[in-house]
């Protein structure tokens, strides 16, 4: 549907308008966290670098260990910082949930995984 398009997509708040409002309304001390297809990674961290955001951590996110990287979740801060790095596979080649992400998931899911 149109509004699940909106919702996924960057349609209505562009990169830059979202990097703006965030570099706004961020404390210097806040931290904001984000989640982009691995395809527009790179343009996301450029445009967030030009309203002073910076990866202080983010996560690769692989659907299985056999696939390529699909999303990157990264948490953001004003001013540069170390940056840490860590993948997450969601599947294990058998398409079983990894112990990783039940853990990581536990809190939100109603239903066991």
């Amino acid at each position: 549907t149109e509004q699940m398009k909106i919702a996924k997509h960057d349609i209505l708040l562009s990169k830059k308008d979202l990097a703006k409002a965030v570099s706004l309304l961020l404390t210097d001390n806040g931290i904001f966290c984000v989640m982009y297809p691995a395809s527009e990674w790179t343009e996301w961290q450029r445009v967030g670098a030009e309203c002073g955001l910076f990866v202080q951590r983010h996560f690769k996110i692989y659907p299985k260990k056999n696939n390529p990287l699909n999303r990157i979740i990264a948490m953001m801060k004003k001013g540069k910082c170390d940056l840490s790095t860590e993948k997450l596979f969601i599947r294990n080649a058998d398409g079983i949930y990894t112990s990783t992400f039940k853990l990581l998931m536990q809190d939100w899911y109603l239903n066991s995984i």
